[in-house]
C-alpha cells in the first residue's frame, strides 16, 4: 500500500477550514481517560510548557505535512493510516465511525495526547471519506517512563484483515456452516498471506471471538436485532398479531407457534415448514 503522502491530492482550496487562526487551544478533559495523578502531570505540562498545535492548509503540501506527522508520531486514521500495533496511542473517542481499541502497553501515567480535526466528504452518506487534515494539536511528547518502555506487558488487540473479514462475509451470505468457515478462511489466508499468523497491522486468524462478532454484524443487517434475548426477537417474528420478521418468509413458514411463558413448566413450541419440504 502506497504511503498517503504518495497519492495525487484533489483540489480542495474551496473547501472551507475547520479551525480560525486566534481560536484558543482547549483541552478534551472529559473525554480523557486520566488518573486524578495523571491530570495532575497534565495541569503542570500545560502551564509550563502549554500545548503542540500545528495547522495543514488544504494544498497537496500541507496534507503531506499532516500525513507525514501523524506516521512520525505512531498514530492512525481508520480507513486512511493503517493502525500500528507497537503504536502507544489507541482511539478514545470520535464523532466519526465508532473505532476504539486497547493497546498493550502498560498505563504509566504518559500525559501524551492528540485532537485531530479533519474535513469530510458530507456528500458520501455512506462512508464520508476524510478530505483533509486541518489541525493536529495535544501533547506530542511522550513521558520519560513511557519513553524508556520498550516491551508491552500483554497482547493488543489486531482487528481481522479486510481481505479475510470480506471472504468470511462471503460465505456467511452463502450459508456456510460455522463448523467449515474457519477452515476456509484459514485456507484463503494461508494461500494469500503463507503461514503468518498477521503483520503490525492485522491478523490473520479468524478466532472465535472474530467469527461471533461477524455473524453478529451480519445478521444485524439482515435486520436481526442484536441486543435484545432470543425470545424477545421470536416472539416478535410469530406472534398472531402483527408480526414483524426480518424476512416475510418467516411468517409464511410458520405453521404454529407457541412462545414459552414465565413458568417453569412452559416450553417454546414452533413449527416451521419451508417450502422445499
Amino acid at each position: 500500500m502506497d504511503a498517503p503522502w504518495d497519492h495525487t491530492w484533489p483540489d480542495l482550496t474551496d473547501v472551507p477550514a475547520q479551525w480560525k487562526a486566534n481560536s484558543k487551544l482547549s483541552v478534551p478533559f472529559s473525554k480523557l481517560s486520566f488518573s486524578e495523578k495523571t491530570m495532575e502531570a497534565l495541569h503542570l505540562h500545560i502551564d509550563s510548557v502549554g500545548l503542540d498545535c500545528q495547522r495543514f492548509n488544504h494544498s497537496a503540501e500541507g496534507q503531506c505535512m499532516a500525513f507525514k506527522l501523524l506516521s512520525s508520531l505512531g498514530l492512525h486514521i481508520p480507513d486512511e493510516i493503517q493502525h500500528d500495533v507497537h503504536s502507544k496511542y489507541s482511539i478514545c473517542s470520535t464523532d466519526r465511525k465508532e473505532v476504539k481499541g486497547k493497546i498493550g502497553w502498560e498505563n504509566v501515567t504518559c500525559i501524551s495526547w492528540i485532537k485531530i480535526v479533519s474535513t469530510h466528504d458530507e456528500m458520501d452518506k455512506n462512508s464520508k471519506k476524510m478530505l483533509c487534515i486541518d489541525k493536529i494539536a495535544g501533547i506530542f511528547d511522550h513521558t520519560e517512563a513511557c519513553e524508556s518502555l520498550l516491551e508491552m506487558d500483554h497482547n493488543p488487540q489486531i482487528g481481522l484483515h479486510p481481505e479475510i473479514r470480506t471472504f468470511a462475509l462471503s460465505l456467511m451470505k452463502l450459508q456456510v456452516p460455522i463448523t467449515q468457515l474457519q477452515q476456509r478462511c484459514h485456507e484463503f489466508a494461508k494461500d494469500k498471506f503463507g503461514d503468518a499468523p498477521g503483520n503490525t497491522h492485522h491478523q490473520f486468524i479468524l478466532n472465535d471471538h472474530e467469527t461471533t462478532s461477524l455473524y453478529r454484524m451480519y445478521f444485524a443487517k439482515l435486520g436481526v436485532p442484536q441486543h435484545s434475548a432470543a425470545e424477545e426477537n421470536l416472539e416478535k417474528w410469530f406472534r398472531s398479531l402483527n408480526p414483524s420478521p426480518p424476512d416475510s418468509a418467516l411468517t409464511d413458514a410458520c405453521l404454529y407457534y407457541k412462545h414459552c411463558g414465565e413458568d417453569p413448566s412452559d416450553c417454546f413450541i414452533i413449527i416451521i415448514s419451508t417450502p422445499e419440504q
